[in-house]
């Protein structure tokens, strides 16, 4: 794969912050914009060999406080979709996909309800739903759902543990990534600590970074969006596994019953990283249509 700072870059936004964001796949191809958990690119990154088989060019911009992109304390999650618009204004983007996991799913479905005219598609694998929707604590372990109370109660809570995390991270980004991985359910802590170890714990020194980018993130993900997913007025694919139990089924069911234009799909059995084998339905689905095919 090609050194990730060769594909990099970042483009000054009218309120003067800087978004910095990372290429994968082919450099000339369809672009699909992926949005992971927070600070992370890992979900692209872990996706280059098979974008580029399928034809497509992934761009992961790293959302506030994150990577070299610039805090935005006031903002929210509809101004993130206003900094996805001036990027892809900047790169001559005029239709893309959406491509987004775990808790970059709120900011994917903000970027589709103000981007509706560019975004062709949207999918959602194993995505963080409104936290204020009925059941929406349903089937979600103890952990996760202490961690999003705490944000909706006591926001400082979610900095101070991530600030631990990252000290752990300075010492052993291996034990930090344990660390994080304790609260998946088992199928996906047998995959992220398998084949996918490298990427995993790279992830950590991502998701550690800003502490307080990742609290803010817990907080707008607590709190009323400010849309309504009735308004997502793009096609909207959800793949989502019975057995997760950080993003459960009960929000996908969510997603998919509010959304218009919504295909779930719900695997028995299945967690997040389960799907790893379907990456490449996955690209072919949300790219625009003159991605390939072969």
């Amino acid at each position: 794969m090609p050194g990730e700072d060769d594909r990099s870059g970042e483009v000054r936004l009218p309120s003067g912050r800087t978004l910095s964001y990372a290429c994968f796949g082919i450099e000339d191809g369809p672009t699909v914009v992926v949005l992971d958990g927070a600070g992370s690119r890992m979900q692209a990154r872990a996706a280059h060999k098979i974008a580029e088989r399928v034809g497509v060019r992934l761009i992961a911009p790293d959302r506030p406080g994150f990577g070299r992109s610039s805090p935005d304390p006031s903002g929210t999650l509809l101004t993130f979709a206003d900094d996805v618009t001036a990027l892809t204004t900047a790169l001559n983007i005029e239709r893309l996909g959406m491509w987004c996991q775990s808790a970059g799913a709120p900011f994917a479905l903000a970027c589709a309800y103000r981007l509706r005219d560019r975004i062709t598609h949207l999918g959602i694998l194993a995505g963080i739903g409104p936290l204020d929707a009925p059941g929406a604590f349903d089937g979600m372990n103890m952990a996760v759902r202490l961690s999003f109370h705490a944000a909706r109660r006591f926001p400082s809570l979610i900095e101070l543990q991530f600030r631990a995390l990252a000290a752990i991270n300075r010492r052993s980004p291996e034990h930090a990534a344990r660390v994080l991985i304790a609260s998946r359910p088992p199928r996906d802590r047998a995959v992220l600590s398998g084949p996918q170890w490298p990427t995993t714990v790279a992830a950590m020194g991502e998701l550690t970074q800003s502490p307080a980018a990742t609290a803010r993130e817990f907080r707008l993900m607590a709190q009323p969006w400010g849309f309504d997913l009735a308004a997502v007025r793009v096609p909207t694919t959800i793949w989502q596994g019975t057995a997760d139990t950080v993003h459960p089924p009960s929000m996908a069911r969510f997603m998919a019953s509010r959304i218009p234009d919504a295909t779930l799909h719900l695997e028995p059995g299945l967690s997040t990283f389960d799907f790893l084998d379907r990456r490449d339905e996955m690209l072919r689905t949300v790219a625009p249509s003159d991605a390939a095919t072969g």
